[in-house]
């Protein structure tokens, strides 16, 4: 089938009143699609989230990964990593991790007061 024959088809699944809907990885909420939406998302799922999330496929691999790996605290000390999950990431989107990660402020509560006190001195 062509993108515009699924398209097509999906049209009439929903003009039926059949709802497409799609799990939002890794956290599991449900996502409606539109008709148009359907040749992505068939052909390429993180593709399809990563530009429904306004941020790159890679940007929304990480992030997936990033919350299978439990949220974990960005700080690497000298005996290695933190261990701890980053302060306020519980339901953190792509874009905003994203936007986080940059800045560098995937941190847990002790490591991000630790920094915002370097910062103030």
């Amino acid at each position: 089938m062509t993108d515009q024959e699924i398209s097509q088809f999906a049209k009439r699944l929903q003009d039926a009143g059949i709802q497409l809907t799609a799990v939002y990885e890794p956290i599991g909420c449900n996502f409606g699609l539109r008709a148009g939406d359907l040749p992505l998302y068939l052909r390429d799922r993180d593709e399809f989230f990563a530009q429904e999330c306004a941020v790159t496929k890679t940007e929304y691999q990480d992030w997936k990964a990033y919350v299978k790996a439990g949220r974990p605290c960005f700080h690497q000390g000298k005996s290695g990593a933190c261990g701890q999950s980053a302060a306020k990431t519980a339901e953190i989107s792509p874009h905003d991790y994203v936007e986080r990660k940059k800045i560098g402020n995937l941190l847990c509560s002790r490591h991000q007061k630790e920094k915002e006190e370097k910062e103030s001195v």
